[in-house]
């Protein structure tokens, strides 16, 4: 595996860790962008986008986009992967105390 892929796995699941840890699995796309940066993921607005994309079309989170405010909200097979429940190809698994 690269490394850049290796940064995407990881990218994926921090986006997955923040809405796990947001009040109601909600966060919109900047507070997004920022917990990113505080890992060291600084990602451009169009890859954050597709990553928010991609996690949708896996059914992991449910992403809205709208004029004022696009948002992400955590679905059930999302919670499952973030807390090591399940795996899923494209989305590195929790580090021991990560969850």
């Amino acid at each position: 595996m690269t490394y850049a892929e290796e940064l995407q796995r990881d990218r994926r699941f921090l986006i997955l860790l923040a809405l796990q840890k947001a009040a109601d699995y909600r966060l919109p796309f900047r507070l997004l962008q920022s917990f990113l940066d505080s890992f060291g993921q600084k990602v451009s607005t169009d890859i954050l986008t597709g990553e928010l994309q991609w996690l949708d079309e896996q059914g992991l989170i449910k992403y809205t986009e709208e004029a004022e405010v696009n948002s992400a909200v955590l679905r059930t097979r999302g919670i499952d992967i973030v807390s090591g429940r399940a795996t899923y190809p494209g989305v590195r698994k929790p580090l021991l105390g990560e969850i």
